[in-house]
């Protein structure tokens, strides 16, 4: 970042008040972040593993295999080993 910035100041792209306003500008949004997460509700506790195990196997993206079409797909991959 400071050599961008470097680089911007010696094209004339940049000035320090430019740098203080984007400053304040993130800070007032990481605020603003704060605010709405410290305002949601928790998780319910029985909801805390939900999601964590399927009983479904995945559909992978895999390569192509030795005598399939050279574009690879989505398939179900036949063993995890």
């Amino acid at each position: 970042i400071a050599v961008f910035t470097q680089r911007l100041k010696e094209q004339d792209l940049w000035k320090e008040e430019d740098w203080a306003r984007m400053e304040e500008e993130v800070a007032q949004e990481i605020a603003k972040a704060i605010e709405f997460a410290e305002a949601g509700t928790w998780e319910p506790v029985e909801d805390l593993t939900r999601f964590v195990y399927s009983e479904q196997r995945p559909h992978l993206f895999l390569p192509p295999q030795a005598g399939e079409d050279e574009g690879g797909g989505i398939r179900e991959r036949k063993n995890f080993s």
